[in-house]
């Protein structure tokens, strides 16, 4: 996952042709790393957390980035305090985040 709210229990997700192309495993196939990609996601939604995923062109949309994060924290908030997250999921490797003063701090 690229960002997320993993207390929450939301992660999301950005897709980029490279992923599915340029970054491909030599000798694997562009459905193999479509099937892999569900996979995972499949796995990481069996925990309980609420994926949501970003393109380009949903990107050049603030507001509405804005809103989907918003309604999909929500929904993901009422997950968790329901006790739905089977598992723990943590950034590999660690985010971290500049400061202002441009010293990185842990996510």
């Amino acid at each position: 996952m690229d960002l997320g709210y993993p207390e929450l229990g939301l992660l999301m997700e950005f897709d980029g042709k490279a992923k599915y192309t340029k970054l491909r495993k030599v000798g694997q196939s562009i459905e193999e790393v479509v099937m892999a990609e569900k996979a995972r996601e499949d796995l990481i939604r069996g925990l309980g957390y609420t994926v949501i995923r970003f393109d380009w062109n949903e990107l050049a949309n603030p507001p509405a980035v804005i809103a989907r994060i918003s309604e999909n924290l929500q929904r993901s908030r009422r997950i968790v305090m329901a006790g739905g997250l089977a598992g723990h999921w943590t950034a590999k490797p660690a985010l971290h985040i500049p400061r202002p003063d441009g010293v990185a701090r842990p996510a």
